[in-house]
């Protein structure tokens, strides 16, 4: 899938109005487990939808396999308030 295609399915997702929230963080596992870690195709506005997501979703120590990958390799590009927010997250699932 070229980059433009993989950046525009996350911001479809992300602008879907009439999806719950558990419809949508379903969809967000999906896709993420179809296109497996690919955060160097998505634009900086998406990454930081997708850790913010990606973190309320870990929370709830749900997708922890699909999840960890992702942010590890995100752990790289996000702020340091994202990162902080993980690492608390990621503590909280010992």
């Amino acid at each position: 899938m070229a980059q433009g295609k993989y950046d525009d399915a996350f911001s479809s997702l992300f602008a879907a109005k009439d999806l719950e929230q558990d419809e949508s963080d379903l969809l967000l596992i999906k896709l993420l487990s179809k296109t497996g870690v690919s955060h160097a195709k998505l634009g900086d506005e998406n990454i930081e939808k997708v850790v913010s997501r990606l973190i309320m979703i870990l929370s709830r120590r749900e997708f922890v396999e699909v999840i960890l990958p992702w942010l590890s390799a995100l752990a790289k590009t996000v702020s340091i308030e994202q990162l902080g927010e993980l690492l608390e997250c990621m503590l909280g699932l010992l």
